[in-house]
């Protein structure tokens, strides 16, 4: 489960979610918008959950806003580029 926590996958569908706090996607829409495989969506769905970043709403999923994690995650998807390194 920890290795999916900040591969560049789980960036991209986090970005996605903070960039749209208060929409909730099925999981094709959420894959799509992230522009991620839904296998891919698939593997790291259970782990968000479990930290509670993702949350399921009648069938949909979106951004738990409750959750203190958010502010930190944006903070992080700030200072880590794309492809995982620092940027300047």
């Amino acid at each position: 489960m920890t290795e999916y926590i900040m591969d560049d996958t789980t960036k991209h569908l986090l970005r996605t979610l903070l960039k749209n706090p208060d929409k909730d996607f099925f999981l094709k829409e959420l894959a799509e918008e992230s522009g991620v495989s839904r296998d891919a969506l698939y593997r790291r769905k259970q782990p968000l959950h479990e930290i509670g970043v993702l949350e399921e709403k009648e069938g949909k999923y979106g951004l738990n806003q409750e959750n203190d994690l958010n502010s930190s995650l944006k903070k992080i998807l700030s200072k880590v580029g794309e492809s995982g390194s620092q940027t300047a």
